[in-house]
């Protein structure tokens, strides 16, 4: 029985028709149980290995006993490639299978690319073992070819030596690697790294320094030579020479930029340093990365070093070490050490042991700090403001709203204008929003902070936030005085869209309808692709309707060639081309270039990372060439590589007139907001009652459609979903069988997991979607605390949210879900 369907789902069963396409019918043994009537979307050619992704197919009748009927080779190829696009290796290797056996000769030109394609998917599949049982027939059939298959056999026996490297056969590998090398691969500067690993694990690291180096000249981008780099230096340490490590992490350090990456360079230096004999240079290094990076984990690593080596530390800087690194115990011995030692430096001193106290739990001595602070400095002096400040904090964090609000009346009579007193005055306005019971001083914070010369980032943010909590608190007139006063000051700010919002839902609740009407009228045309144009769109349309509401639509607009030739018509207006110029094809400079070369062929193979890689580099080589952007834009979809596309037609429209989405044409648009993966998402849409173009939005924000994405906090897959979170689905939905956290990466499975999970929390919160994306990012037990704040209103909601990271994510998926509504719905 098909599931029931969503009060807004009128109009879904048209979706599953109106893209125009057919289901795959050889995938669907394996899928989940789903309604007869599936679709897919556009997107052009998908990836695989040797073709373009084949057109859909449709299931064929029964056929009869006999005769025996002759294999749809075509057919099967198609479903076998649509069953690895979308995460079924056991079905594609299946299939993939059944093509081989229906060729007649395993030699056919066509079987042997099946066969490659199988090995590729089986190790896809986790099956190493039978992947180089697959790959060493396929190896050994196009040796005996001959010349006739000098072309293919690099390729394989590159294949062959990664499943060699997955089943821990470091020799096989080797010699499988060095194979294709010696056959002069294009691949080659990848061969060298993946030799330089294999020597590695096989414990010969004198043998992988000179494939390191080999590869570093065509490294594609910055980071992946960094991350050579680093693989030359360890092999260098390893065999003995330590000067040579030291060099290479001194590259490194002389273009990294990035905080948390420069601190493990530095603690790898430092170790180098001291295993060459240099104690001397190794301390300084441990100094420099604790002195500027004393977050990081090597921080609290080379301080541990430095004590060891009996190396003096200034107390104060190893309890803040300690402090950002959960030892607190240490910590406050550092302190209380630090206290005695250095008595100029009280105030630092006492402002961190305050903080280190709170991570203990003991609120008495933190405050203890605080007032020892308050006391012993005059009363608007910068270290009494901050003590204040933190004061202020802590009682409003345990409930005290007494002397929370005390505290924040002698911080207020005495604070003195600048930066440092704005941001502490924020900081307190921040905190003091979490608490009921101090909503109102909450506002009075933010004004003030922004009344104490704050700069032109945050003053305009805290004038937008006093008016939401002077609209929470039902002071409507006061929040248009604030919003006025925003939009007088930062007219120019980002936040100055956020206080038009709030201006035009303040008009409304007093009443003022053709004024509120306006305001939110003019700033949904002004604004169309923002979460703020987006939601004053709404608003204007129906004030009490719920956000991320509209109609389930019936999909239309889809990318056919007319509007394409209108896109290109207007590239090349503004880039000054002839009409009759050919903008859609790869120009020649573009494919000559080596990592076009190099990622086309790796793509082929199925190296998706590395091929990754080398596109990456082509497209920041060509960042200012519009037209090239345009045509990796095409490239990029036509393979699958759906991020760097995305990536690609972001960068177009930086670069033309048209600098939003709203103003590009529709051809381009869609490019930058696709639809991939349709058939997936349309079925799991029906499944639970989502609008399909919310679950695009949401794929669209967590991976760019990348389904082998993962995050630093191992989100996985085109849903992002964290491997503990998967298991709970699994164990709900009971299915994929024998599930592995591998399988969050495999589309089929992540779309149904993510879908499953935004429709639990919908229904969790009442069918509030604000909440459910905020609980879907954030967690469900925040977004609670956010909501149970709101009052049931959802920009209030969304003003209550404390995390940045999630708050951007809800302001991204409402300006997502209507950009998509407007270019697909009709």
């Amino acid at each position: 029985m098909p599931p029931k369907l969503h009060p807004g789902q009128r109009g879904l069963t048209l979706v599953l028709a109106s893209l125009g396409l057919l289901v795959c019918a050889a995938c669907a043994d394996n899928a989940p149980a789903e309604p007869a009537t599936r679709a897919v979307t556009a997107p052009p050619a998908q990836p695989t290995l040797y073709a373009t992704r084949p057109a859909r197919t449709t299931a064929t009748p029964a056929p009869l006993p006999t005769p025996e009927p002759t294999p749809d080779i075509a057919a099967l190829t198609t479903g076998a490639h649509y069953a690895a696009f979308i995460g079924d290796y056991a079905r594609a290797i299946e299939l993939g299978q059944r093509v081989v056996a229906a060729s007649g000769s395993e030699m056919r030109p066509d079987a042997l690319r099946m066969r490659l394609n199988i090995g590729r998917w089986q190790m896809d599949a986790g099956r190493a073992d039978a992947a180089v049982a697959t790959l060493s027939s396929v190896v050994a059939d196009l040796s005996a070819n001959g010349a006739d298959s000098g072309a293919e056999l690099p390729g394989a026996q590159a294949l062959l030596g990664r499943a060699y490297a997955l089943s821990g056969d470091a020799a096989n590998a080797l010699a499988q690697y060095a194979a294709a090398l010696a056959a002069g691969a294009v691949i080659s500067p990848w061969l060298h790294v993946w030799l330089g690993d294999a020597h590695l694990d096989a414990r010969r690291p004198t043998e992988a320094i000179p494939h390191y180096r080999a590869s570093l000249d065509a490294a594609p981008t910055p980071a992946q030579e960094f991350a050579r780099r680093e693989k030359l230096a360890l092999a260098s340490q390893l065999s003995g020479d330590f000067q040579a490590a030291i060099a290479q992490y001194e590259v490194i350090l002389g273009r990294a930029q990035l905080p948390a990456y420069r601190a493990r360079i530095l603690w790898e230096l430092a170790q180098a340093l001291q295993a060459a004999g240099q104690p001397e240079a190794a301390y300084q290094r441990m100094n420099e990365l604790t002195a500027n990076y004393p977050k990081t984990p090597q921080a609290f690593q080379a301080l541990q070093a430095l004590l060891n080596a009996g190396q003096p530390f200034d107390e104060l800087q190893r309890g803040i070490i300690g402090y950002h690194n959960g030892s607190h115990v240490a910590a406050r011995e550092a302190f209380r050490r630090a206290i005695t030692r250095y008595p100029e430096r009280a105030n630092d001193v006492r402002y961190w042991a305050a903080l280190n106290y709170l991570k203990l739990g003991s609120v008495p001595d933190a405050l203890r700090n605080l007032d020892q602070t308050i006391a012993s400095n005059p009363a608007n002096a910068p270290a009494t403001v901050v003590a204040l400040g933190e004061k202020a904090k802590i009682y409003a964090n345990v409930g005290d709203a007494a002397n929370a609000r005390a505290t924040f009346e002698r911080l207020s009579a005495n604070v003195p204008r600048g930066q440092a007193s704005a941001s502490v005055l924020f900081d307190v306005a921040q905190t003091f929003a979490r608490n009921d019971a101090l909503v109102a001083e909450a506002t009075r914070a933010y004004e003030t902070a922004e009344a104490l010369q704050f700069d032109a980032e945050r003053g305009p943010e805290a004038l937008a936030r006093a008016a939401a909590l002077q609209y929470r608190l039902g002071q409507y007139a006061k929040a248009v005085t604030t919003t006025q006063k925003l939009l007088a000051r930062y007219d120019r700010s980002p936040q100055a869209l956020l206080g038009r919002l709030w201006l035009g839902k303040a008009q409304l609740a007093l009443g003022d309808l053709t004024g509120g009407m306006e305001t939110l009228q003019a700033l949904a045309q002004q604004a169309p692709d923002t979460y703020e144009g987006a939601r004053a769109a709404e608003l204007a349309a129906d004030p009490d309707q719920p956000p991320l509401s509209a109609p389930f639509p019936s999909l239309g607009s889809r990318m056919d060639a007319t509007g394409q030739e209108e896109a290109e018509a207007w590239l090349r207006g503004w880039l000054g081309l002839e009409a009759s110029a050919n903008v859609r094809d790869l120009r020649a400079d573009v494919r000559s270039d080596s990592r076009f070369i190099r990622g086309s062929e790796l793509w082929r193979l199925g190296f998706k990372l590395e091929a990754r890689e080398e596109f990456e580099g082509l497209r920041a080589a060509f960042g200012r060439d519009a037209l090239a952007q345009y045509q990796l834009a095409l490239f990029f979809r036509d393979i699958g590589l759906y991020r760097s596309s995305i990536g690609a037609a972001d960068t177009l429209m930086r670069l033309s007139p048209a600098k939003t989405p709203s103003a590009l044409p529709a051809f381009i648009a869609r490019l930058l907001y696709p639809t991939y993966y349709a058939d997936l998402v349309l079925r799991h849409a029906q499944e639970f009652g989502l609008d399909p173009l919310l679950l695009f939005s949401l794929i669209r924000q967590e991976s760019l459609f990348e389904p082998f994405a993962v995050s630093s906090a191992a989100a996985n897959g085109l849903m992002q979903v964290i491997p503990s979170t998967g298991r709970e689905i699994h164990t709900e939905l009971n299915w994929p069988p024998n599930y592995t956290t591998a399988d969050l990466q495999k589309p089929y499975v992540s779309v149904r997991f993510g879908s499953h999970y935004l429709a639990k929390q919908r229904r969790f919160f009442g069918g509030d979607l604000y909440a459910a994306i905020a609980a879907y990012n954030g967690g469900p037990g925040n977004a609670l605390r956010w909501k149970e704040r709101s009052a049931g209103d959802p920009d209030v909601f969304f003003m209550a949210i404390t995390f940045d990271e999630t708050q951007r994510y809800v302001r991204a998926l409402a300006a997502n879900y209507a950009i998509y509504h407007r270019l697909y719905a009709r």
